[in-house]
């Protein structure tokens, strides 16, 4: 499945969102969804955003960051991440899927990660990617 994910880092902090839904359930992750048929990356992204957190944001295509194969609980996922910026709205939960949005540091997030047993390569390679972009 392909999924798009936002990185939305400011003021040293990581907008994230708690999943409500298994197999992620109490999970913080980065904000995305589901690419639909016939759907671009970047409208999936923009789409999912604007559900799951009624924040418009702004990406393009230069703000691709990477790709990251990921199996996960019999699950496996292509997940494709994009810096993105917001331009508009006020924060706001989608109740059916998420139960809170927060802002939290890197090394939180990362360490949430192993709480829910995610692969270590998954979290290497996001690692990478912050590196990449310079948040960590």
């Amino acid at each position: 499945m392909r999924i798009v994910n936002a990185v939305i880092f400011n003021n040293n902090k990581l907008l994230c969102v708690k999943r409500r839904k298994n197999p992620y359930i109490g999970m913080y992750s980065l904000p995305g969804g589901h690419v639909e048929r016939d759907e671009s990356d970047i409208d999936a992204l923009k789409r999912e955003l604007k559900e799951e957190t009624n924040l418009d944001v702004e990406v393009k295509i230069s703000d691709y960051i990477g790709e990251i194969f990921i199996s996960y609980e019999n699950i496996n996922n292509l997940l494709i991440l994009y810096k993105a910026k917001v331009i508009a709205g006020k924060e706001r939960i989608q109740v059916d899927e998420i139960s809170e949005i927060k802002h939290l540091s890197v090394e939180f997030f990362l360490s949430n990660l192993e709480q829910h047993k995610f692969p270590e390569s998954y979290k290497k390679d996001l690692i990478k990617f912050f590196k990449l972009i310079k948040i960590i």
